[in-house]
């Protein structure tokens, strides 16, 4: 389970990498991501969707917040598996790209909260109440 743990860490530290970069460089993070918008960037980024999910899953019962980490999971897994068939990320990417920067970084928070949320409910164990009586 460490392993499994230390993976999924590593894949929301870089979900959090993902925010610093769009708000430091929001031009270079648009950038980066426009291969993804593509029919193979579309099924690696699903890939990994539900991937992400399935290990959200398997480490949401020993959480620190284990019900928002189950919803999270499965909300990432569905996500993952719709991810081919609506390929929106190319006009998504036209969107933000057509805002303004202070926007754009802005929006970066959001990847940034997110990913040090999840290291920090996954690698906080729950208190139950036998581990109060010790």
């Amino acid at each position: 389970m460490k392993f499994l743990t230390l993976l999924t860490s590593l894949m929301a530290l870089a979900i959090a990498a993902v925010g610093i970069l769009g708000m430091v460089a929001p031009g270079l993070l648009l950038e980066l991501a426009r291969p993804l918008t593509t029919g193979t960037g579309l099924l690696g980024v699903a890939v990994v969707r539900v991937i992400f999910g399935v290990l959200l899953l398997l480490l949401a019962p020993a959480s620190r917040v284990p019900g928002i980490i189950r919803v999270i999971g499965l909300v990432i897994v569905i996500a993952g598996i719709l991810t081919p068939f609506f390929g929106i990320a190319a006009g998504a990417l036209t969107w933000i790209s057509g805002q303004d920067l202070r926007l754009m970084r802005a929006v970066a928070i959001l990847p940034f909260v997110f990913g040090l949320f999840i290291v920090y409910a996954i690698n906080s164990p729950r208190s139950t109440a036998r581990d109060r009586k010790a």
